[in-house]
């Protein structure tokens, strides 16, 4: 029986990492003197201003984003669609004179049945 090879998260994929970095976030605030050291009433406050910052900045992206990826899938369908039509612009060209062509030959085979009639000659 095959062992199969456990699948490691990306880092910022894990819990430990968001944990982790909500520490860090609280101790620059308290480095920078945005938090006051053992000013516990006041981190709640400032940590909801943080959050709402953070959510703005994330919304803002996810807009970004979204619209990005929907201009550019748009693009992508009109670009393949302006090719479809060019593509079915030529097939239709290249049939009509594919027509045209049978229409000539017919008429030329139907001139030829008519010159070489049984009981006329070669030379008409």
């Amino acid at each position: 029986m095959e062992n199969p090879t456990p699948t490691i998260k990306t880092g910022w994929k894990t819990s430990e990492f968001w944990q982790n970095m909500g520490v860090n976030v609280v101790g620059l605030l308290v480095l920078f003197g945005i938090i006051a050291a053992g000013d516990q009433g006041n981190v709640l406050d400032k940590t909801n201003e943080v959050i709402g910052a953070v959510q703005t900045i994330v919304g803002a992206l996810m807009l970004i984003t979204t619209n990005a990826v929907y201009i550019w899938n748009r693009s992508s369908v009109k670009k393949e669609e302006v090719k479809a039509k060019q593509s079915n612009a030529t097939v239709a060209v290249a049939v009509a004179k594919s027509k045209i062509d049978n229409d000539t030959a017919q008429k030329n085979l139907e001139a030829e049945k008519l010159r070489y009639r049984p009981g006329r000659d070669a030379t008409g």
